[in-house]
């Protein structure tokens, strides 16, 4: 019988067919599965080569009994691993006050579900757990001491091979962690996280942020982090992760850990009075996740390491890094850029191609100067989001910027009328063009020339900046800034062979085409050279941010 407090069990799949029936089988011999609700969601193919796996599993997924009920939700489009389990757990969330989550490779001992209900029915009130992991298939280094006389600990650290959690804590995640790079600044932050999550959850972290990783469980653990809220794990693991051999897309491959499920494991489990964290039992928990790497793995990210400050020394080197102190910053840290004092009047002709969710510096320059400001930017999420932005600011409402729960665009409507937004991108040819979705399905930005997803774009014109000029009938441009994901440097050749010079130039060089370019950037390095070589000088550089200013006709 499904009560209201009766948690729903949530499965998902994407193209193991082998996994997910281990997983569906361990999952119907629990003891209470009867009586759980299973909802089964099955991401769509990435490509058309894995869509008969897919159906393969979509047709085993049909025949499942053993539960109170099941519901297989299809997605037609391929989410994402992260969004897939998202935007799944949110909908099951909105159905049910509390959810377990199992992923296709996550085998359960035959009392997890009921170790997960007493669990969730005893915390329930308690906001100071924000989940309950069944997994703790550490390495050996992993110590508990004596004193401890609990079948369960509480830490920081969330562990996602099963677990649970309510609709009034997965509320509180700040998916877009809106203030991870302010938080980066501070290095105590940084130690502190180390030391109570763990230098690997922040590596996975930061590299989400970058888009070069699409995962979702390290944005969980941050959300538990910030909230100073609580993991609940038993000492003896209740599950065991089965993706280590390869399969999985983040798991790799690592030496199974023998466990035995099936022994008898108490249920209810020994609780402690109100949840703690046992400083000693935590402390070795999370060095344990250190300790687990091998001596390859961490000479490896030493090297990594320093051949990347000898790249940082030598792009200052070759590309330069002027003086900032003459500038001033106009915008957040994500969308902002830098320009001297005065560098541009009323009058001035602005081109800002590359919007995205963050327009703060063209706000910025539009109401500092009084200039018109001419913004670019197909994508369907940044024409939503300037359209959104102004419906708020009309309305006397607070517009965020990205999605921040911290920053938000200046309550003056009237700077509106200075912003034009044209929904084209900026090309060398005049022609309607292919923009790729980002490897993150979170991300907004598209671009032209890095294909990461051959079967997701959209079509849209595209302009030359001459062609633009001409539209308008500007006989000068006094800045043009460009973000617009590897297009950039087709674009400034056709600007050098048509003789456009603005008066500033800010762009973004992105390095992704070949595994060399981002390494040694010799498109960035040969590109801001010639860019000098035409009469600019260097005023600032921001890692791949540059700003230039002519210095001769």
């Amino acid at each position: 019988m499904i009560t209201s407090t009766t948690p729903a069990l949530a499965v998902f799949t994407y193209n193991r067919l082998i996994h997910a029936k281990r997983t569906i089988e361990k999952l119907q011999q629990n003891t209470i599965a009867t009586s759980m609700p299973l909802y089964v969601f099955s991401d769509g193919p990435k490509s058309p080569e894995d869509a008969p796996i897919i159906q393969e599993l979509r047709d085993y997924l049909a025949g499942i009994n053993g539960f109170n009920s099941v519901l297989v939700i299809e997605s037609e489009e391929n989410q994402g691993l992260a969004q897939s389990i998202i935007n799944g757990i949110t909908w099951i969330l909105s159905q049910y006050q509390s959810a377990i989550i199992i992923e296709d490779d996550i085998l359960t001992s035959p009392v997890t579900l009921e170790y997960f209900s007493y669990l969730l029915e005893k915390y329930e009130t308690d906001k100071k757990v924000f989940s309950i992991s069944a997994n703790c298939e550490t390495p050996r280094s992993f110590k508990v001491h004596d004193q401890y006389e609990y079948d369960v600990f509480f830490t920081f650290r969330m562990m996602c091979w099963g677990w649970a959690t309510w609709r009034d804590r997965w509320q509180l995640c700040d998916w877009s962690v809106s203030d991870l790079e302010s938080f980066l600044e501070t290095k105590n932050n940084i130690v502190a996280y180390e030391n109570h999550i763990g230098a690997d959850s922040l590596r996975r972290l930061i590299k989400w942020s970058s888009g070069s990783l699409d995962v979702w469980a390290c944005r969980w653990i941050y959300a538990h982090y910030k909230n100073n809220a609580y993991c609940a794990v038993p000492l003896k693991t209740l599950t065991i992760n089965i993706g280590r051999d390869g399969t999985g897309q983040h798991s790799g491959i690592a030496p199974s850990i023998s466990v035995d499920l099936d022994t008898t494991v108490s249920i209810p489990p020994k609780l402690p009075e109100r949840p703690f964290i046992d400083n000693e039992l935590v402390s070795s928990f999370i060095q344990s996740f250190q300790s687990h790497e091998n001596m390859f793995t961490l000479l490896l990210r030493a090297s990594r390491k320093l051949l990347k400050k000898i790249i940082n020394i030598s792009d200052d080197i070759i590309l330069g890094n002027p003086k900032k102190h003459e500038l001033i910053f106009y915008g957040t840290k994500y969308g902002g850029w830098l320009l001297p004092e005065g560098a541009l009047n009323e009058k001035s002709i602005v081109i800002s191609a590359g919007a995205g969710e963050d327009i703060s510096f063209d706000f910025e320059i539009a109401r500092k100067f009084g200039c018109t400001v001419h913004i670019f930017d197909p994508t369907p999420r940044a024409i939503n989001h300037f359209e959104e932005t102004k419906r708020l600011l009309n309305a006397q409402k607070n517009a965020p910027i990205n999605h921040s729960i911290q920053d938000s665009y200046p309550s003056d409507p009237s700077i509106l009328s200075r912003l034009k937004y044209l929904p084209y991108g900026i090309w060398s040819k005049n022609i309607i063009q292919r923009f790729y979705m980002p490897i993150i399905n979170s991300h907004v930005s598209h671009s032209i020339v890095t294909r990461h997803n051959k079967d997701g774009y959209f079509e849209a014109e595209c302009l030359r900046v001459t062609t633009i000029l001409e539209r308008f009938s500007y006989s000068q441009l006094d800045l043009l800034k460009m973000d617009i994901e590897g297009a950039e440097y087709a674009v400034l050749y056709d600007m050098f062979r048509t003789k456009i010079r603005p008066k500033y130039l800010l762009v973004e060089f992105h390095n992704n085409k070949f595994k060399l370019d981002k390494i040694l950037k010799p498109r960035t390095i040969i590109y801001s050279l010639l860019i000098r070589i035409l009469g600019y000088r260097l005023l600032a550089r921001d890692n791949m941010d540059f700003v230039f200013v002519r210095v001769k006709n």
